[in-house]
Formats: structure tokens, sequence, C-alpha cells
């Protein structure tokens, strides 16, 4: 009987293939272009490239101890159907495969939402020429080149009892006997339910002509608990991760997306100082022809039987401490990115941090920033696959959208923990100019691209975010605190319309903080700990909290 591993579309690899990441806050970069891996576009389901950082948390998921019971599917049973599956496990010639398992739907009520087993012609899935003799499901009903339900249903022999079916199959006990005579196959199922009703299911196929029976599990709104004394002995299982942004899990179906349902196992194999990161049998990768700072950059997959597309397949995965690291090497002719410490600086699509992250203080009274609907008109959004913070004090049905008092609206997101210096911000804000609008980075002040027009609306106003970049520089001191406030004035008698997006932070250095420039108290020793308040006796570069007497400040190390 020839075995091979592939748990939950797992990738069997090499040892040493896969260099272990603490789980942690990470960024995702690709090495050719530069960008990094991002939340959804469009309907939050895409998986982007974009120049920004986005922050993914990423967990190694607990080894499975050798002799332990293996899973196959989602324990809380939200298993998709044909996301899941269990090791290959093919039978050569005749002779019997034996299967025991237990099955577990969480009190679900379709016959559907349990085990079921496929047969193939031997060959992997994805693979060319690739087909099912059978995908067998646990009541007794199926599909495949040997099956045709409609002709063949009556080839199944089983006592199922189909009001209680369900109830019966949760924590349910399952032998399933698979053995083969020549070209005739038979499936031979006993479920044991908890409450001691034994009940069988049977089915003897014709025409299985090729040398090979692949046979797999797989499961549907269920989980599995599969006994391994059926596979022999595992040599070796790859270490995998689950990789979630505040959107959802990193997944692939059909195209990489990000999704807001069940984690699918991610797969790192190391190339050098990189990785090419699998998902479901397939390479993430980079597009090359990026033309637009805003466009969505949309990943392209390659499946794993072929070689990874060089370094647009290969990714940087740079945790949190080594973004802050790298800070340290900042000079104004050298910037390092800083947009990381901002939440939701780039609005994107469906990103659930959007409206959280900006307070607005519209008439006085805290209101939420809108997030146009691309499908609303026939660009913009809709072909860019972006979004913005659409901001309007208007009073009821006025037609005018004007304001009901004089004031002045503000939006606002304040940032802590961020190191001393001076940093440039790139910024994308549109002012309806009837009005005055001041961008504020702590007490320097920007200024919007001013719409001149009567009448701004989201084309008008996609438009010129599109086009109009704007900065500003400004400082952080020693408490790590900015503030970003966009002042709108207000006046019951114009229209009052902003938008904003795209900001973006790049560190320019302080001298001042370099531990070499800190004057030091002769009369009280310094103390350093890391960011996590763990003490370091000798810091290397970096971020640290240096306390000294009473006194504690953020400085970096160079």
């Amino acid at each position: 009987m020839k075995k091979s591993l592939l748990l939950g579309a797992a990738l069997t690899m090499a040892a040493g293939a896969m260099a272990q990441l603490a789980p942690g806050e990470y960024y995702i970069k690709n090495v050719e272009t530069g960008m990094f891996l991002n939340e959804g576009f469009s309907w939050g389901t895409h998986a982007v490239t974009k120049a920004y950082p986005c922050a993914f948390d990423i967990t190694l998921n607990a080894p499975q101890e050798e002799g332990a019971w293996k899973l196959v599917g989602i324990e809380d049973n939200s298993t998709p159907f044909w996301s899941t599956w269990g090791e290959y496990v093919d039978l050569i010639g005749n002779g019997t495969l034996h299967y025991e398992f237990y099955n577990y739907n969480g009190g679900h009520t379709n016959n559907w939402e349990n085990w079921a087993l496929v047969l193939t012609n031997g060959l992997k899935r994805g693979e060319e020429g690739y087909s099912e003799y059978m995908y067998l499901r646990a009541d007794a009903y199926g599909w495949g080149t040997a099956y045709n339900h409609d002709n063949d249903h009556d080839k199944f022999k089983n006592d199922f009892e189909w009001e209680t079916f369900p109830a019966e199959m949760d924590g349910a006990f399952v032998t399933v006997d698979i053995t083969r005579a020549g070209t005739e196959v038979t499936v031979d199922a006993k479920i044991k339910a908890k409450s001691g009703v034994e009940r069988y299911e049977s089915i003897t196929l014709e025409g299985i002509n090729t040398e090979v029976l692949g046979t797999f599990l797989t499961c549907e709104g269920s989980h599995l608990l599969v006994n391994p004394e059926v596979y022999g002995d595992i040599e070796e299982v790859a270490e995998n991760y689950t990789v979630k942004s505040a959107y959802g899990y990193i997944k692939i179906e059909g195209e990489p997306y990000m999704d807001g349902g069940a984690p699918t196992p991610v797969y790192l194999e190391s190339v050098g100082e990189a990785y090419n990161i699998k998902v479901a049998d397939k390479y993430l990768t980079a597009k090359s022809d990026i033309e637009n700072y805003l466009d969505y950059v949309p990943l392209h997959v390659v499946d794993a039987t072929d070689e990874p597309a060089g370094n647009l397949s290969a990714w940087q995965i740079i945790s949190r401490e080594e973004m802050i690291a790298a800070l340290a090497n900042a000079t104004p002719e050298n910037p390092v990115e800083a947009s990381f410490f901002l939440n939701a600086g780039q609005i994107e699509v469906n990103a659930r941090n959007n409206i959280s992250s900006w307070k607005y203080i519209k008439n006085g009274e805290p209101s939420e920033i809108v997030t146009p609907d691309g499908g609303w008109f026939g660009h913009g959004e809709w072909y860019n696959k972006t979004t913005y913070a659409w901001c309007i004090n208007e009073e009821g049905e006025n037609k005018d959208h004007q304001a009901p008092v004089a004031g002045v609206d503000v939006v606002s997101q304040d940032v802590e923990g961020m190191p001393a210096g001076n940093y440039k911000a790139e910024y994308r804000v549109v002012n309806q100019a009837n009005t005055a609008l001041v961008v504020k980075f702590n007490d320097a002040e920007g200024k919007p691209y001013e719409y001149e027009e009567s009448d701004l609306w989201y084309n008008s106003a996609w438009d010129a975010i599109v086009e109009h970049a704007e900065t500003a520089e400004f400082t952080v001191g020693e408490d790590g605190k900015l503030s970003i406030k966009m002042e709108k004035t207000i006046d019951p008698e114009q229209q009052n319309r902003f938008a904003f997006k795209s900001f973006a932070l790049y560190y320019l250095g302080d001298d001042s903080t370099g531990v070499a420039n800190i004057a030091v108290d002769e009369n009280a020793p310094v103390e350093y700990y890391n960011m996590q308040g763990i003490r370091v006796a000798n810091p290397t570069n970096g971020l640290y909290i240096k306390r000294q007497g009473k006194k504690a400040t953020k400085v970096i190390v160079k």
C-alpha cells in the first residue's frame, strides 16, 4: 500500500524547509515589487498587494502529536464544502483499506453535513488527468465517473432512519472498509451512534480499471477525528500557520482572498531570508505591472506542482519589532516606512476598522464617516477596487446638503507609541473650497487639495484623490503621541463636504534620540526595556523604553 500525506492541503516538505516563526504581528512584503500583502478589495474578497503595510497576526498551529487522532475539518463544524481533506491513501491492486474515525456535526440537521469518502484514479487533486470514481457521502448519496445517482441509486444499501440520521451521526464512531477485487470496489461503512444504535451503508462500484485506487476523507459542516493507525507511520508533517488580518483569514478559492470565515493552513518555504507562501496547493505570487499607488494589484497564484515565480513569489515576513528597529536607520535623505503606526490609514474596502479608527465630530456630536459603495457609479472604486472616507454635513432632506449650524467639524485619529523625531506625511485629502479645511499633524499644518467647483460629489472627489498627493512634515515628542486632525469650517449657507484617503507616514530620524547623544544624569542608573516591558541589559538597534530615575522615555538605539 502506497501512502502520501496531505493533511488539510498541507505540503509535505523536507526537513529544514521552513524556519519557524514565533506567533505575533507581522507585515508581508514582496521581494520583487517592494509592496505589501493587504486586505481585500471590492466586496472584501480578493487579497491584493499595496504600497503600504497591513498587519497580520501569524500563529503557529499546534503540531499533531504522534499517535494522536488526526483532525479533518474545522472543530466548530463550519467546514465549507471541498475545503479540507485527509491523507491520501492509495490501494495498489487487490486488497482492503480500513478507515475508522469519529464524526461530529455539532447538531446540524442537513444530512450531507457529515463525513464523505472520495475514490480517485490515484492522481492528486489538481494534477492533470485527475478524476473521481465516486464522491461518497455519509447519507447514501454521491456522484462520479463510476456512479450516477439517477441510474445507480439502487446500488446503495443502508438501514438509515432519516428522521434521526443527523442526530445519530453527531459523535458517531464510523468504520469504513474499501475492498477491491479486479475492477469491482465495495465500500462498507458501519456507524455506531453515541446512543449505541448501529447503522450500516454499503455500495459496490464497477469499472475501476486503474492500477492505483486513490482514497481520502473529507467533510462538510462537520469535522472528523481519524485514527492514525489507518495511515501507519507518518514520516513528517509540515508545520503550518494561521494568517489573519483585521478583515479575516488568508485563504485561496480559485484566487487568493481574505475571508471572514474559518482559518486555512498556510505553509512557508524558506527562500534565503524570504519565504514562498503556499495556501491550498497554490503559491501566492505578486503582479509585476504596478501602475498606480492607489490601484489594487491582485495577486496571482501558481500551482504547487509548478516552480514558484522567482522573487514575485518570494515574500519577506517582517515582525513589528523589526519594522520598529528599521527606524533606527532613518535619515531625511533615506526615510523609513512608519505607516504601520496608523489604523486604517488607507481606508481599505471592507476593512472593519475604518470607522472605528477615525473619530468624526459633526455638529458637536459623534458621527461616522461614510465609505462610498463602488457600485454607485461607473469608475473610481468600481474600477480601482478601493474606497475613501466621505464627510458631509447636511440636514435632513436638504437638497443643497447644507449644515444646520455654523461651527467646525473634526475628523481625527490619535496615535501612541511612536519614537520621538521628525516625520513626513503623504496624504490625499480633497476639500470643497466653499469653506476652509486644515489638516494638522500635532502642531504642524498641512493643506488639502481644494475642489473649486460648486458641487463636490463622489466622482469628483475620487478624481482629486487619485491626482493630488500632499505632504507635510511634523515632529513627535518624547511622549510618542501623534494627533492627526482634519478641521472643517462649517457654513449653513454652503455645501460642506470633504473626503480623504491614503495617509502614509515616513520617519526621518532624530539625532537627539540616539543612545550616544542622550544626556546622562550621572547620579541615576539607566535601564532599558523592550516594548513588551522586559528589561534588556545590552540593547541593540531598535526602539526601547529608557528609564533613568523617575523619567521614562522611548528611544531608538542605533
